[in-house]
Order: structure tokens, then C-alpha cells, then sequence
């Protein structure tokens, strides 16, 4: 029994390098592509290789600040006390009282003090020259003589030194009297009428005298009093009072 071995033989066109011959008739038969309309395939573009990756090393964390146990966390929470609600007050407009305002003026020969102002006492109140002596005097009311005892004003005055004279010679003079007709008065209650009736008539003579020493006042009430007496020296210092 014999066995034929076949081995492949290379051919012309393999060992001679040449192109095969296509036939015409092969060359214009359309291939199955152009007969079903189908796209031809695109090889698919191969994209740019990744970009190599640079690792950064990554910053230190930040320390956190410790939290510190507050007053609460050692004591516990604080009992929260309700507050009592205020009243509300409601403004009440109450009339505004007039202060009264001290002030001094002239009216020709009489002094009017108004609220309570007082006469300066640095000044002679006769002369206007320089003061020797202060006194404090009762502004009398001669024709009013509920004012010869009590219920006068007093102020402080000032007399140079000859008015001041003046003033103790007629003070004396006042005082005189009222003691002398007291005395002729309690003699005539045992001699006789006239001799009594003559002693009323020199003690009040006496008491009349006496309120027009040094000054004297017209009018007086409790906001203002009007002074006689005052010399022009004194009285210019003065306004003159618009009335």
C-alpha cells in the first residue's frame, strides 16, 4: 500500500512578486456594497493617550481648638426667672408755676419792691454815699395801724453816718412820746378825763412818728411793696417802673 504525500507548490505569482490580473469582466461586476447602499466603515479615530497624573501631597490639617467646658456644662443649666412686666406710667402735663422774679423799681419818689426784692444795704438809703451802719427796720404803714405792732415787713436798710444819727435821734424822739402820754394817760385815769384823753393823744402822736422813721410804706401786699422815704441819690440807681 502506498502513500502519496502532497505538498503545497508555490505558485508564479508568489515566488515572482507580481500582482494578480483581475479580468475585466471581474472589474466592472459591482461589489455587494454598492448594491444595498450601505456606508462604507469608518475606522474609528484612536484618541490621544491620557495625560499622566501628578499626585500632590495633601496639606497638614489644621489643629481644631479644644473646647473648653463652659459654666453651664459644670454647673448645669440655670433656672430661668421670669421677669415681672413694668407698668407703664402715663405722663400727666401739670401746668407750669410761675418763679417768681425779685426786682426793683422806682416810681418818682417811691421805691417798689416786687417778689421779695430787698433794698441794697451796701448804699445809703438816704444819701446814696458810703454805709456806716445796717439796720433792720419795720416798712410801717402810717394810715394803716394794724401794721404799728405786727404784720409789717422788715428789710435791712443802710444810713451813712449822719442819717444813722438822725435815725437813733428820731427813734428817740418816737419812744419818748409813747412812754410820756402812757404816763399822763395812767395819771389822768385817777385826776381826770381831760388829763387821760391828753395822754392817748401824745402816745398815739408817738406811735405815728415812729412809723414814718426812716422809711414808711403806702401799700403793701405779698407780691409787692411801695417805700417812701428813699433820697434821689439812692432812687436813681434804680428803672423807672412801667406800669
Amino acid at each position: 500500500m502506498s502513500t502519496e504525500f502532497t505538498t503545497n507548490q508555490p505558485t508564479l505569482e508568489q515566488l515572482t512578486g507580481a500582482q494578480p490580473t483581475v479580468s475585466p469582466e471581474t472589474a466592472s461586476q459591482p461589489t455587494l456594497d454598492q448594491l444595498t447602499g450601505a456606508q462604507p466603515t469608518v475606522s474609528p479615530q484612536t484618541s490621544p493617550p491620557p495625560e499622566p497624573q501628578f499626585f500632590t501631597t495633601p496639606p497638614p490639617p489644621v489643629p481644631q481648638p479644644l473646647n473648653q467646658p463652659t459654666l453651664d456644662d459644670l454647673t448645669g443649666p440655670q433656672p430661668t426667672i421670669p421677669q415681672e412686666e413694668t407698668p407703664t406710667e402715663t405722663s400727666i402735663d401739670l401746668p407750669v408755676e410761675r418763679t417768681p422774679q425779685p426786682a426793683i423799681f422806682r416810681n418818682g419818689s417811691d421805691l417798689i419792691l416786687i417778689d421779695g426784692a430787698l433794698p441794697s444795704p451796701e448804699i445809703c438809703l438816704k444819701s446814696g454815699r458810703k454805709v456806716a451802719k445796717i439796720n433792720s427796720v419795720s416798712v410801717n404803714n402810717p394810715f394803716n395801724p394794724m401794721t404799728w405792732f405786727f404784720g409789717a415787713p422788715k428789710v435791712d436798710i443802710g444810713l451813712d453816718k449822719q442819717n444813722h444819727e438822725k435815725f437813733l435821734i428820731n427813734q428817740t424822739i418816737a419812744y419818748g412820746l409813747i412812754g410820756l402820754g402812757l404816763v399822763i394817760f395812767l395819771t389822768g385815769l385817777f385826776s381826770g378825763i381831760g388829763t387821760a384823753l391828753f395822754g392817748l393823744f401824745v402816745t398815739f402822736s408817738g406811735l405815728v412818728f415812729r412809723c414814718f422813721v426812716p422809711i414808711w410804706s403806702t401799700r403793701s401786699d405779698e407780691n409787692s411793696i411801695t417805700v417812701r422815704g428813699c433820697g434821689e441819690e439812692y432812687l436813681c440807681r434804680y428803672p423807672e417802673h412801667q406800669s
